[in-house]
């Protein structure tokens, strides 16, 4: 059989359709060999990518368990009883708190209605120690032989019934307290994470009343130029003591301290060794003739103590919120009414070292300047046409030596308003330092400021025991944005009063400190600024302390919120998940450091923390860019192995076409009669001609 090529439309593209592309795939050995090596270098690079390291390193730093609306820290008391038999102990902690939150005060208000949280809470955990009976005596021993006798100080005498003969016991309040701090660990000693409370019952060292005494002398040299200088009535003692501590963590009750009749504490106690014993004295079916001793009297009455204590020392609330800052500064603007004060002489009633000496050693990580102003209020026009529109009233007064003095009474408010309106004329504004504004004003003969508000007014109205302190009166305050005072010539230079220490209490207050009798009297025998019994001119170690904890406390949740940002991260990178841990580890250390009282070093670890938690998110992104890196330059690879694949599987369909377009278009081949050549249809058997049969 004999094929004939024909070229019709040899040279046009065949029409090929989908399934017969596929089918030509199939058909072709080269492409059929070549799908092997396709799908395994796609398999390889699924696995590649799903195994790079960004999904390999993964890790979650666990939530801090601290963070919470609260910030909680655990807190020792010691109580150790002395020659008190009867307290029951569990009894003892069943009356006391568990748990306190410190408040900020708020003390400006007209009403005060209760505190604001301050965000924190001491979880306190009292442990009874009873001292030893070794440790008892040698107690008694060393107050029997350092006490003396003295008579009562007129001064102290004629608040009561006239003046007072009887003789009592005094014994040096620092003395003892630096006996019990030798002596320590003879009572148990002072835990690491708080404090210790010792109360005594030592009735038997004095046949008489005993009280402590602490003596003081003044650091303004007008006090040994005032006019009652070196009488009873000024500096230097304080005699009338029932406890004492402050320069170590430990305070000092004596419960037997002081007497019932001749009470010159101030402080409402009533001592130990006077339950059950039989009164004649008070009228009325409500007066108290015999007080029940037992183990529950007794052991509600330590707790009363306990309570004052722990809420005036050991966890104390604010006045205002602890202002922290790495820098202050005490600007002080003083106005005189009187002639003989002047720039000159004005060191001998305000000792400006002194102030900043106080608070260096208060806040030691800041730095401290103090500046002091001095202006006649005569050259301040505005200022005294505010100053005298805010008197109240004035009177004649007699005082000391029969002398009759005017005093004049001047409305806080009125004050207070024009200095905060005004502030900027008279304070210089810094943005390095945190500013303490006091304004102090001298005003000729005698006075004070007084409180406007209505209820005050009323009890002046209704007073009828002192009439002429109408309404209630004060000679400074701290309003938060600053200090306003009033000194009066008499109280200067009659009774040597200067300003150095009322400077001190005051901005006290403006850095957060609150008064050590504000939750009971007890404690306001401490060697502090802030006490109205003492008259020290620095800060006792549970005012440092207690500012202290308020800073790092500060400094605590600032940490802990930055620390929230990585604490449930799921990090992808070694260096980060390291960075982190070693974030987690300085926020235990800052806390470490906070329980253990170093509240410096728990600022300092806290402020490492930010830094640590941006480096953490540094190192994390900078991890992310090199495995990103990684990643493209994986594809770049992969993708050009594929792409070489894809090339030859192209170039093998590209070659197949060509082959595809060069083939001539098939011609059907016609049937002739194997004799005769006569054309044949392609179904004939017999030629139509010849006859003759196709084979």
């Amino acid at each position: 059989m004999r094929l004939e090529i024909v070229g019709s439309k040899a040279e046009s593209d065949p029409v090929i359709s989908g399934s017969d592309k596929y089918a030509l795939l199939e058909t072709s050995p080269q492409l059929r060999h070549m799908k092997k090596p396709i799908l395994f270098v796609l398999t390889i690079t699924i696995l590649l990518v799903a195994t790079t390291p960004a999904t390999v390193v993964a890790y979650a730093i666990k939530p801090y368990s601290g963070i919470s609306p609260l910030i909680r820290h655990e807190m020792t008391v010691n109580i150790v009883l002395v020659n008190l038999p009867e307290v029951d102990g569990d009894q003892l902690v069943w009356n006391l708190e568990k748990t306190i939150q410190p408040e900020v005060q708020v003390p400006a208000q007209p009403v005060y209605m209760g505190g604001i949280s301050y965000g924190v809470e001491f979880r306190l955990n009292y442990k009874i120690v009873r001292a030893s009976q070794d440790f008892a005596e040698a107690l008694k021993n060393f107050l029997a032989n350092n006490k003396r006798s003295r008579t009562v100080p007129k001064y102290l005498a004629q608040f009561f019934t006239g003046e007072d003969k009887t003789t009592y016991d005094i014994i040096d309040a620092s003395a003892t307290e630096n006996w019990l701090a030798e002596h320590a660990s003879d009572f148990g000693g002072i835990p690491k994470n708080g404090y210790t409370l010792l109360l005594a019952d030592m009735s038997a060292i004095s046949k008489t009343y005993h009280y402590y005494e602490i003596r003081y002398d003044s650091k303004d040299p007008i006090s040994r130029k005032a006019k009652y200088a070196y009488t009873e009535w000024v500096f230097p003692v304080i005699n009338w003591m029932i406890g004492w501590g402050g320069h170590y963590r430990f305070y000092y009750v004596d419960l037997s301290a002081g007497s019932v009749s001749r009470d010159y504490s101030f402080t409402d106690h009533i001592p130990i060794q006077e339950f059950g014993l039989k009164r004649v004295s008070g009228f009325g079916p409500r007066t108290i003739k015999e007080y029940k001793r037992s183990p529950e009297t007794v052991t509600n009455y330590v707790a009363d103590y306990v309570a004052e204590a722990v809420r005036n020392l050991y966890v104390p609330s604010y006045v205002y919120f602890p202002t922290l800052s790495k820098k202050y500064s005490i600007q002080v603007f003083l106005f005189s009414e009187i002639d003989r004060l002047s720039k000159d002489n004005l060191d001998e009633v305000l000792n400006a070292d002194t102030v900043k000496s106080a608070f260096k050693e208060l806040i030691p990580s800041a730095s401290w300047e103090v500046q002091v102003a001095f202006r006649y209020l005569r050259d301040d026009s505005a200022m005294k046409r505010a100053f005298e529109s805010s008197k109240i009233f004035e009177h004649n007064r007699e005082v000391y030596d029969e002398e009759t003095l005017l005093y004049r009474y001047f409305d806080e408010r009125i004050i207070y308003s024009y200095l905060q309106q005004n502030l900027a004329t008279y304070i210089e504004k810094r943005e390095d330092a945190v500013v303490l504004p006091i304004f102090l004003l001298v005003i000729s003969k005698g006075g004070a400021i007084v409180t406007s508000w209505r209820n005050d007014i009323r009890g002046g109205y209704n007073s009828t025991v002192e009439p002429d302190r109408f309404p209630r009166t004060f000679g400074a305050a701290s309003y938060g944005d600053m200090v306003i005072g009033i000194q009066s010539e008499r109280a200067i230079y009659s009774w040597g009063a200067g300003l150095t220490q009322l400077v001190i209490h005051e901005l006290g207050h403006s850095v957060g400190l609150m008064h050590p009798f504000s939750y009971g009297s007890t404690q306001d025998y401490v060697p502090s600024a802030m006490s109205y019994s003492t008259y020290e001119y620095g800060f006792s170690q549970f005012d440092k302390d207690a500012l202290g904890r308020g800073h790092a406390d500060q400094a605590l949740r600032a940490a802990m919120d930055m620390f929230s940002r990585i604490s449930d991260i799921l990090f992808r990178s070694s260096e980060a998940i390291s960075m982190a841990k070693a974030a987690r580890a300085e926020l235990d250390k800052a806390l470490a450091e906070y329980d253990s009282f170093n509240y410096q070093g728990a600022m300092e670890s806290s402020a490492n923390i930010p830094k640590m938690v941006e480096e953490t998110f540094k190192a994390e992104a900078m991890a992310l860019q090199r495995e990103l890196e990684q990643i493209r330059v994986l594809f770049l690879s992969v993708g050009l192995a594929v792409g070489v694949v894809v090339g030859v599987v192209l170039g093998q369909l590209v070659l197949k076409r060509r082959a595809v377009k060069a083939m001539p278009t098939p011609v059907p081949i016609k049937k002739h009669c194997i004799r005769c050549g006569q054309e044949l249809p392609d179904f004939a058997i017999y030629c139509k001609s010849c006859g003759t049969k196709q084979t």
